[in-house]
C-alpha cells in the first residue's frame, strides 16, 4: 500500500501520503440485517480505530506491541515510545522499519 500510494502520488504530481497502524487481537463482527450495516467491535479494533489517525505519521507503519510480537523477529522494528490512546490508556507502539 505504501509503495503504491508514493508512486500515484508521484504520477499524478501531487502530494499523496498514508498512514498504516496495525494491532492483532480478538475481534467481535456483527451484522445488522435491518439496515445491512455491518459492526465491528472489541479491544483490537477499538485500539486501532482510537490511536491511528492522531498518532500515525505519514508514510509509516505503525504497530502495537501485541503485533511486534505476532510478526516474530523476521521483521525490524523500532519503538516509537508511548501513545495516549482513548478508552485504552497509554501502549507502547512501534515503527515496521522492514
Amino acid at each position: 500500500m505504501r509503495a503504491h500510494v508514493i508512486a500515484l502520488a508521484a504520477a499524478r504530481k501531487t502530494e499523496l501520503a498514508i498512514r498504516i497502524g496495525l494491532h492483532s487481537g480478538e475481534v467481535v463482527a456483527g451484522v445488522i440485517v435491518s439496515s445491512a450495516s455491518r459492526t465491528i467491535c472489541g479491544a483490537t479494533p477499538s485500539t486501532r480505530r482510537a490511536g491511528w489517525s492522531r498518532h500515525g505519521q505519514p508514510g509509516e507503519i505503525q504497530l502495537t506491541g501485541a503485533t511486534r510480537t505476532a510478526l516474530g523477529t523476521d521483521f525490524a522494528t523500532r519503538e516509537r515510545g508511548p501513545i495516549e490512546v482513548k478508552g485504552r490508556g497509554t501502549i507502547t507502539t512501534y515503527w515496521l522499519d522492514g
